[in-house]
């Protein structure tokens, strides 16, 4: 069971390089999972395997506009000024 907080997501479109930005974050559950599932196979897992690419995203937990946190989380998160 997950409770979710309130968040905002933003879908980046790079007009120069023609391309959706997305970012690439480490995720611990997400590599023990691939661990496990792979543990009887072999034991030479990566940690390549606990990366995910996601949007861009925060939680809303600052008392600020969600276009405020959504600027935010890109800059924080991707390096870019919207």
């Amino acid at each position: 069971m997950v409770h979710s907080h309130p968040s905002v997501a933003v879908l980046l479109w790079h007009s120069d390089l023609d391309a959706v930005v997305v970012v690439r974050q480490f995720r611990p559950p997400v590599y023990a999972s691939k661990v496990l599932e792979n543990c009887i196979e072999n034991n030479s897992e990566s940690l390549t395997s606990g990366f995910t690419y996601e949007l861009c995203a925060g939680i809303c937990d600052k008392d600020k506009s969600l276009e405020q946190i959504a600027k935010e989380e890109v800059m924080e998160e991707c390096g870019y000024v919207l």
